[in-house]
């Protein structure tokens, strides 16, 4: 994905807007990187897992929560491939995300 522009952690379309990347989001000051340690172990620290079932719906404001997916148990891998999960980003110009784009989808980027 490559450098973020440099931004504040909170604040920013909204007072609550919420913009934090695990490995991506770097301080630009030792003040700013030893509050972001801080941030990471404390958001490792208190975070716990919700068990998505099938058919279970999950929304959520991207900009306005922290969240993440991780993958605990693959219990039938076979089925790996009939499930999916759909994530949705608002993007000022899809030029800059071609390379990423399935082929032969408009607005589907491979991740």
């Amino acid at each position: 994905m490559g450098d973020a522009p440099n931004h504040p952690i909170l604040g920013g379309a909204t007072e609550y807007d919420i913009r934090y990347f695990e490995r991506r989001t770097v301080g630009i000051s030792e003040q700013a990187r030893k509050a972001i340690n801080i941030l990471n172990k404390t958001l490792h620290r208190i975070k716990f897992p919700i068990h998505v079932l099938p058919g279970v719906f999950i929304g959520s404001a991207n900009n306005e929560c922290i969240h993440n997916k991780e993958i605990r148990l693959i219990s039938n891998p076979s089925e790996l491939k009939h499930r999916w999960l759909m994530k949705t980003v608002n993007v000022k110009n899809l030029e800059q995300h071609a390379k990423h784009i399935i082929p032969g989808r408009k607005r589907i980027i491979a991740g």
